[in-house]
């Protein structure tokens, strides 16, 4: 039982470390079904059903979050932590571009 539990906790944590690795989100899908499996490891000891419950969970998420994700980048909703100047208001801030 507790070899499970520790195979999902690396699995958490290699997805974790692959997703800040990354600029895109690729694995965090993952991580979450990790962690759903890792709390199914807690009540059956059966890979079987871990396995299935890593995948569904890791579907459901993606299934979510993708076409979220999606319609946001079309809106063009700015990113929650904001630069300045950014190139759009380069000439609002009067700063010389180079070349």
């Amino acid at each position: 039982m507790w070899f499970d539990t520790i195979l999902w906790l690396v699995a958490i944590v290699a997805f974790i470390a692959v997703e800040t690795a990354t600029t895109a989100l690729v694995s965090v899908w993952f991580a979450i079904g990790a962690a759903a499996a890792m709390f199914a490891s807690f009540f059956t000891s059966s890979l079987g059903i871990q396995a299935a419950v890593f995948a569904v969970v890791s579907a459901v998420a993606l299934a979510i979050m993708v076409p979220t994700l999606t319609r946001r980048r079309k809106e063009h909703k700015p990113c929650p932590v904001y630069t300045f100047p950014s190139p759009r208001n380069r000439q609002q801030a009067r700063i010389p571009t180079t070349g």
